[in-house]
């Protein structure tokens, strides 16, 4: 795509781009996920929890679905953020 075309593009036409890309990077990273997944968990004891494709590159399933924080829970986990260890 040429700088002219690109600039010429719609705010609705970018995004679309843009997440088409994003899926096809996904879809590459987890190509290569189930190479990485089925080595790890043939070497895994009998009963163990199996490794997903998506776990090395951060495409696991959310176990909980999201939520708006209350403002005493931003509080606490701005708090929690800042805290120093020593």
């Amino acid at each position: 795509m040429s700088s002219a075309e690109f600039w010429d593009l719609t705010w609705e036409e970018y995004y679309a781009r843009q997440d088409r890309h994003e899926e096809q990077e996904k879809r590459w990273d987890l190509r290569f996920g189930v190479v990485a997944s089925m080595y790890i968990n043939c070497k895994l004891k009998e009963g163990s929890e199996p490794v997903k494709p998506g776990a090395f590159f951060g495409h696991e399933e959310d176990t909980e679905p999201d939520r708006e924080m209350t403002p005493e829970e931003t509080i606490a986990a701005a708090m929690k953020a800042f805290q120093i260890k020593q």
